[in-house]
């Protein structure tokens, strides 16, 4: 009697180095940090201020990279996709679907919920461009393990 499920052998994933999707799931919100805090100086937000919206900002950061980011990882990795730009405009997307209902809640002037919009979309693009290249490197085409 055997009670180990069967392997589907149609299943193929990108082989993962593991140090490296740690490093990529520390480091990638960093990006849309960075993005955030040089914007917020750039308007002429008072440090103060700033600190406090960093003290919101960097645990909802995180929270978003694990609940949307990773399984959009984990879609990718079975599609094997590895490309820069769908990265980047998956990054854009969720950054754009997790804004949308903070902009909802909050009554903002329309300049200011097109610059959160802006901001929080680009950011997360780039927090997915940087977890790319942190996981998988810069290189032109990905080669795949076992692949012929």
């Amino acid at each position: 009697m055997n009670s180990r499920r069967p392997v589907n052998s149609d299943v193929m994933f990108l082989p993962l180095n593991y140090p490296r999707l740690i490093l990529a799931i520390v480091v990638a919100p960093q990006a849309a940090l960075l993005l955030f805090v040089v914007a917020s100086l750039m308007l002429g937000m008072p440090v103060g201020e700033l600190e406090m919206a960093l003290m919101f900002y960097v645990p909802f950061a995180y929270g978003v990279e694990i609940v949307f980011g990773l399984p959009l990882f984990l879609l990718f990795n079975r599609q094997r996709w590895t490309n820069v730009f769908a990265y980047f405009l998956a990054g854009l997307g969720l950054g754009l679907i997790v804004a949308l209902p903070l902009v909802a809640l909050l009554s903002w002037s329309g300049q200011q919920t097109l610059l959160v919009l802006l901001l929080s979309s680009v950011g997360a693009g780039l927090s997915a461009l940087l977890f790319r290249i942190v996981l998988h490197g810069i290189k032109r085409r990905s080669t795949i393990v076992g692949e012929t």
